[in-house]
């Protein structure tokens, strides 16, 4: 288990939806239907705040108890304030930055990774807009097995990085990993990267070709028409 650690911004090399691209996963300090964190306002609901705690220990506590049942647990975390094109630690941060590995890496597949990529984001998207109102964005990496690269900032194997309007304009309990590669691809607010290892999981492959024709056909559909 890799020990949380508070340093600078790391530039990492993925694949982005099939081609290359250079992406960042945030800084350090940083299945649907889980339980929502234990944390909750006295008629039982989560309570609305303006931003997250920028501090890797309080953002373990709330996401951890979601994180577990699909395997994975909080490294780091950190809020992050990106206005004027920058990239800083900030405790009124509009970004948070959120990293996971595998609770048992010796059981962790990739498939559980291509599965994470929506499961993952369905779960933790909508809960992290609802709860925190000043926040923007968040991105979330899942990592490799410490096993596999136990460096303190790994490349991760996947980040999805969504802001508000995308998450809360997105279905995230009726749609799928198909229909979200194909949401972000059209979209502005909102981007996924993979690792190697994902990128060429045939699972991963399939979705993304689908999710490609769906865009393609969808672009059609509403494209220009002549009349003779």
């Amino acid at each position: 288990m890799r020990s949380p650690t508070r340093t600078g911004r790391t530039a990492i090399v993925l694949l982005l939806l099939g081609s290359l691209a250079l992406a960042s996963c945030g800084s350090d300090q940083g299945d649907s239907g889980s339980a929502a964190p234990a944390a909750t306002t006295a008629d039982g609901s989560t309570p609305r705040e303006a931003y997250p705690p920028n501090d890797y220990e309080a953002l373990a506590a709330i996401y951890d108890p979601m994180l577990e049942p699909q395997g994975l647990h909080l490294t780091r975390g950190a809020l992050i304030d990106r206005s004027d094109g920058g990239y800083q630690e900030s405790d009124e941060g509009n970004h948070l930055a959120l990293y996971v590995e595998p609770i048992d890496e010796t059981t962790f597949t990739t498939e559980d990774y291509v599965a994470g990529v929506y499961d993952l984001t369905a779960l933790i998207s909508p809960y992290t807009f609802e709860r925190w109102s000043e926040l923007d964005s968040y991105d979330i990496c899942q990592e490799p097995p410490n096993g596999e690269d136990d460096r303190p900032e790994p490349f991760p194997a996947t980040q999805i990085e969504l802001d508000r309007a995308f998450a809360e304009s997105f279905a995230w309990e009726t749609n799928n990993l198909v229909s979200l590669l194909a949401a972000v691809d059209a979209a502005d607010g909102a981007r996924i990267t993979v690792g190697k290892a994902v990128a060429d999981n045939p699972d991963y492959k399939i979705a993304l070709e689908e999710a490609r024709t769906t865009a393609s056909a969808s672009s059609s559909s509403s494209g220009p028409t002549t009349t003779g």
